[in-house]
């Protein structure tokens, strides 16, 4: 079976974990969730978003290494100040 391949613009596919990062930098940005707050857990927000663990995963490392979050082992995920 041959599938047919479509081309996309530049800069109009995005993955479903950079959607979700930008979703929960918005809420963070924005003062719904603020410094020191912990994020609800991966599998509420993997239900929330309708992905996998492993996209929800993803998508906290990219705001990990913006600065935006932190993991405390055992604990959750918490915005930073």
């Amino acid at each position: 079976m041959q599938v047919e391949s479509r081309s996309m613009p530049t800069g109009q596919y995005r993955r479903r974990w950079e959607a979700v990062a930008d979703d929960l930098r918005e809420k963070i940005k924005s003062g719904r969730w603020q410094a020191g707050d912990r994020l609800p857990p991966i599998s509420q927000l993997r239900e929330t978003y309708a992905v996998s663990p492993g996209t929800i995963k993803t998508a906290i490392s990219a705001l990990s290494d913006e600065g935006l979050v932190r993991g405390v082992a055992g604990s959750g995920i918490y915005v930073n100040g």
